[in-house]
């Protein structure tokens, strides 16, 4: 098992690429900046990150036909019990540490988990669109967030949930091989990133939005792909940050 886990951890989980993933969620679903609300949502970084890997594990674990002969240890025969094992285990220690943090989460985070698996059943039949089951998670989370700490968010959730989805949905369509015959609707994603505060956006925002916009045009026409997909995440991170901050 431990072998199994190694295994894993060096093929398909880098730590550092999903604490930056963990800063880049907690960033997103903080509604104001100040010492207070800080301190509240960077105490949860532990748990979000063993969530974080935990669902790592199950989106391969679901996707083992799909990945057969590529070469990765959760295809193999004998990995999949103790992946499941380092799923629950990684789940249940991420409830430990939302208790512990002083929030009594664990409910919050049984329902969370069940939100996160409808998506499977819903788009697994659709072999085109499957991917976006392993995105929803990403809203989920930061609305979970969002609602941890705030009462009555309005607006900010909704835009927040549906413009953070929109831009995983383009990131995966570039980052991704296996969708280059999809890739053409992220045409149609990415301006919905900015779309979605249409009603909150002042002149900032906007001449903010065409711009960088215009700067995802231009790496697009020089064919930098490898860049694209992150500068779509920071995209959707500034133009959050320039609606509801300034």
């Amino acid at each position: 098992m431990i072998n199994t886990k190694g295994t894993y951890l060096r093929q398909r989980f880098s730590g550092w690429v999903y604490g930056v993933l963990t800063l880049y969620l907690i960033l997103f679903s903080i509604p104001e900046f100040y010492t207070e609300m800080i301190s509240r949502y960077f105490s949860l970084f532990p748990a979000l990150f063993l969530l974080l890997l935990s669902f790592r594990v199950i989106d391969d674990l679901l996707s083992i036909k799909k990945d057969k002969g590529r070469g990765r240890i959760y295809t193999e025969t004998g990995a999949k019990f103790p992946l499941i094992v380092f799923a629950c285990s990684s789940f249940l220690l991420a409830a430990f540490l939302f208790h512990f943090t002083g929030l009594s989460n664990f409910v919050f985070l049984i329902l969370f988990a069940g939100v996160c698996m409808i998506p499977y059943l819903l788009f697994y039949p659709f072999k085109k669109w499957r991917f976006l089951a392993a995105l929803v998670k990403y809203p989920a989370f930061v609305g979970g967030l969002i609602l941890l700490f705030q009462e009555s968010a309005g607006n900010f959730l909704i835009a927040s949930m549906v413009s953070i989805f929109f831009a995983f949905i383009s990131f995966e369509l570039l980052e991704d091989q296996l969708l280059e015959k999809q890739r053409p609707w992220i045409l149609f994603f990415i301006p919905l990133i900015t779309g979605v505060y249409i009603f909150d956006m002042g002149i900032i925002g906007w001449v903010a939005g065409v711009l960088m916009g215009a700067v995802i045009a231009f790496l697009f026409w020089k064919k930098n792909i490898k860049m694209a997909p992150y500068l779509i995440l920071l995209y959707a991170l500034c133009i959050k940050f320039l609606v509801y901050e300034f």
